[in-house]
């Protein structure tokens, strides 16, 4: 039922709140954890002036970002090796975190999603927005959102 676990991580202490409930369920059900990392490319947050050094210096951030979210990621994973749970380290880039979500678990054939939440409600959904409630709207595969404790938001 549990083969593939996916728990996206953004590098927070909100996002590593779903590792607990990930933890439980892998050790249940002998699943795989799939730890996700996406990051934004800096050329879509950055101005698009055209120049070689420009370029140069979006390759150089973009390598840092990427380098940083690898190692995160191996470090996550490696912690979930060493309490004995089957994981791996996958980074994605992405502009749409929630799409990005949604097209891994189509891509890894997750049966679930085990993620963090703020808990907003109203106007400050409204205005933020909730990645969570996104995949839940886009994936037919369970999500099982943790909410994060007050220190953890």
């Amino acid at each position: 039922m549990f083969k593939r676990i996916l728990v996206p991580l953004d590098g927070s202490a909100l996002a590593e709140a779903a590792l607990p409930a990930a933890t439980a369920l892998a050790t249940h059900f002998g699943s795989t954890v799939l730890l996700l990392r996406i990051y934004t490319a800096p050329e879509a947050a950055l101005s698009t002036a055209e120049s070689e050094a420009h370029d140069e210096m979006l390759d150089h951030i973009r390598g840092h970002i990427l380098d940083d979210c690898r190692a995160y990621v191996r470090d996550q994973t490696q912690s979930l090796i060493e309490a004995g749970i089957a994981a791996a380290p996958y980074v994605r880039e992405g502009m749409g975190v929630a799409e990005t979500i949604v097209a891994f678990v189509n891509e890894f054939e997750c049966d679930t999603v085990v993620m963090s939440t703020h808990g907003r409600g109203g106007f400050s959904r409204l205005v933020f927005g909730s990645v969570a409630d996104k995949v839940m709207r886009l994936t037919d595969v369970p999500v099982l959102l943790i909410r994060a404790a007050a220190g953890e938001a």
